[in-house]
């Protein structure tokens, strides 16, 4: 008689359930731009759901605050790089 392959041979408790990862529920995420990334010296920080929100909110900023009334496709592309997620606390 030969010992059992050990590739085989499973110890503890049977398996009970699926085998499914189970995973914790999703924490909230708020999306966050800092507008001093791009302009050094402004302390405003902006938040929101999505980046729809956070881009309404710099053009009213960049309108008021530095004067610019339109903001250029490159910067918005640079303003989107910087959009970072974190936990919403």
């Amino acid at each position: 008689m030969h010992p059992p392959d050990a590739s085989r041979v499973m110890s503890g408790p049977p398996a009970t359930g699926s085998l499914r990862k189970q995973t914790r529920p999703k924490e909230p995420t708020v999306k966050v731009f800092a507008c001093g990334e791009l302009v050094p010296g402004c302390e405003t920080v902006f938040q929101g759901e999505s980046e729809e929100e956070i881009l309404e909110q710099v053009a009213v900023h960049a309108r008021g605050d530095h004067g610019m009334h339109d903001v250029p496709e490159e910067v918005v592309d640079r303003i989107r790089s910087r959009i970072t997620e974190r936990a919403d606390v």
